[in-house]
């Protein structure tokens, strides 16, 4: 593929390597830090790194389980990113993480009131999903 890259650009084909790795490392930094600002209940964060980067809304960590930033804030009950993080992508409510769980199974096994009622008035949750 980089030879092609070469081929059609001109470029040396190293240059398009070094540039791929200094794009994964800027971008796997801008993951990390959403996925902490959303377990952390840090706001002003998940709103300046989507503004970055809107498709960090749907990132996953690297764990096993690859949770959402959503999961994360639902987890630990940071009621004001998960509003947030639904706002900015509605249909993330269904997301699932490796285990099979929803935003809402977390919420509501953690015993976080607020989200799980926050996570049922949302107009795009599949309610058969949860079951």
């Amino acid at each position: 593929m980089h030879y092609a890259f070469s081929c059609l650009f001109g470029y040396p084909a190293e240059l398009f390597l070094v540039l791929f790795c200094v794009f994964n490392f800027f971008w796997a930094a801008k993951l990390q830090t959403m996925i902490e600002a959303a377990r952390a209940g840090n706001e002003s964060d998940v709103a300046r790194l989507f503004a970055l980067s809107p498709s960090l809304v749907n990132a996953r960590t690297a764990s096993w389980y690859h949770e959402t930033p959503l999961h994360l804030a639902a987890i630990n009950g940071h009621d004001g990113v998960v509003a947030q993080l639904l706002a900015l992508s509605p249909q993330s409510c269904n997301a699932r993480d490796n285990g099979g769980r929803t935003v809402l199974h977390f919420a509501a096994e953690k015993g976080h009131d607020k989200i799980v009622a926050r996570l049922l008035a949302q107009s795009c949750l599949d309610r058969c999903s949860h079951l």
